[in-house]
């Protein structure tokens, strides 16, 4: 995926709050425009961290939507964190949500390598709340060059209802 795009940030000073706004075009034929605005909002209390975000995007090739998501995150030991995140999407066409869960756990090795291990449990709220697919996953990151430039490899197992939820492994290599 490609594309080019301006983005607006505001973050009030000491707030916990955040704006940004973009619009561009993803690369593709044909081209793709599109719009999008995001807000979000930081809690932190003893040991724990909530975010919630609220996006509201226009693609031309599939319209309007809007996405909620909330994490949770709590740091286990210096190196290690823990993440809950549950996110839904409304799509105007067709009229449904998608939802998703993960769990998550990040372990810094050193200042160049992380490992990232995840379970997520994706559905849809139409015709009815079913979920549609259990996913697996292990993510190693290594970063190349300054703080742009990574390297991913994550080996992952897809269990999706299309399959009757048989093993449907996936490796997926990024740079």
């Amino acid at each position: 995926n490609q594309s080019a795009a301006l983005r607006v940030e505001k973050t009030p000073e000491a707030s916990p709050w955040h704006f940004s706004a973009d619009a561009g075009v993803k690369v593709r034929v044909p081209l793709e425009p599109f719009v999008r605005t995001r807000a979000s909002y930081t809690k932190s209390w003893e040991n724990w961290r909530m975010k919630a975000a609220e996006t509201v995007f226009w693609f031309s090739s599939i319209g309007l939507g809007e996405t909620t998501q909330v994490d949770f995150e709590r740091l286990l030991s210096e190196p290690v964190m823990f993440r809950a995140t549950s996110t839904a999407t409304w799509m105007n066409n067709p009229h449904m949500f998608d939802l998703r869960q993960d769990f998550s756990l990040y372990h810094a090795l050193n200042e160049r390598t992380a490992l990232l291990y995840q379970i997520s449990v994706i559905g849809v709220s139409e015709p009815e709340l079913i979920a549609t697919e259990y996913v697996l996953l292990m993510l190693a990151r290594y970063r190349l060059h300054r703080s742009w430039v990574f390297f991913e490899i994550s080996p992952q197992l897809h269990f999706p209802k299309t399959k009757n939820f048989e093993t449907s492994p996936m490796l997926m290599l990024r740079l």
